[in-house]
């Protein structure tokens, strides 16, 4: 996310005055983080401190000359928050593992034995994600995480965007604890007025558009009336007669029937809040337009 606003001036500005949570504290800043990374300062006093509490070193074992070797690669001076919550499972485990062993140095590792260690109300320890501790199903307690507030402020001497750590969760008092005010867009350290609510469009059947296409559904119920008076005028009108006047009839129920529909689809929430009627009218257009042209 830095990288992109250090190449883009655009997109720090945009993201200027606004916001992060850190579910974990694995970013400089926190203090328990700060001392891990402190207390590790080189590769080799890495290696050489693990070393020194395996088999072979202070620890008795038969495996006296149990040791480890492993590439530079595995630690480096990036942090994340994968890397914090990584060590304090590493340490976890290994203080799972010391409970399985008495004041003697006699070891009995077993499955159960770890995960009754783990789960156990009185584990709790200080890590650098925060306090340590796990539910009865082994999953660690979300209220033992470090939370902390970032907020994305510009530099105003270098332009850059640069993280503020502005706060961090307090869970015994369910809030945020401010370490100092917020900033929010256009540098601006008092939070922004509440706009107007937009208000919504609908996009309701307006009362013109409504009569008009009434008075269309009603001029062509005029035009059957005056197709079924003249019908009736020229029954025994050879050309009417060849026409099958009962067919002509019910094209012209069907094209009445079919028509009726359009009043109904007319009806919205703007006409009235009865929920029943504006679902007849939503479903009866179906069933109008189903009958008159069958």
């Amino acid at each position: 996310l830095l990288d992109l606003m250090r190449k883009d001036s655009r997109f720090a500005e945009l993201l200027n005055g606004s916001v992060r949570i850190s579910p974990i504290a694995g970013v400089p800043g926190h203090g328990r983080f700060d001392e891990l990374r402190n207390e590790w300062t080189s590769f080799s006093q890495y290696l050489e401190e693990i070393n020194s509490h395996l088999p072979g070193g202070s620890l008795s074992h038969e495996l006296t000359n149990m040791t480890i070797d492993l590439d530079t690669s595995v630690f480096s001076d990036l942090t994340s928050d994968v890397a914090v919550a990584a060590y304090d499972a590493a340490v976890t485990t290994a203080i799972a593992l010391c409970k399985q062993c008495d004041s003697e140095g006699e070891c009995d590792f077993n499955f159960r034995g770890f995960v009754d260690s783990i789960v156990n109300a009185s584990f709790e320890f200080e890590g650098a994600s925060g306090i340590v501790h796990f539910d009865e199903t082994c999953n660690r307690r979300p209220d033992s995480y470090a939370q902390l507030l970032e907020n994305f402020v510009t530099n105003s001497s270098s332009g850059t965007l640069e993280i503020i750590f502005a706060g961090h969760w307090v869970p015994s008092a369910d809030q945020w604890a401010y370490d100092e005010a917020l900033h929010y867009a256009g540098g601006r350290k008092d939070p922004p007025r509440f706009t107007d609510e937009i208000p919504t469009e609908y996009n309701y059947i307006k009362a013109w558009e409504r009569a008009l296409v009434n008075s269309f559904a009603i001029l062509v119920y005029c035009l059957l009336s005056v197709i079924c008076v003249w019908m009736c005028i020229y029954k025994e009108d050879k050309i009417v007669k060849a026409s099958q006047p009962v067919f002509l009839y019910v094209v012209l129920f069907g094209i009445g029937v079919s028509t009726g529909a359009v009043f109904s689809l007319g009806i919205d929430d703007n006409v009235t809040s009865d929920m029943d009627a504006l679902d007849f009218h939503c479903m009866f257009p179906v069933w109008l337009w189903s009958m008159g042209t069958t």
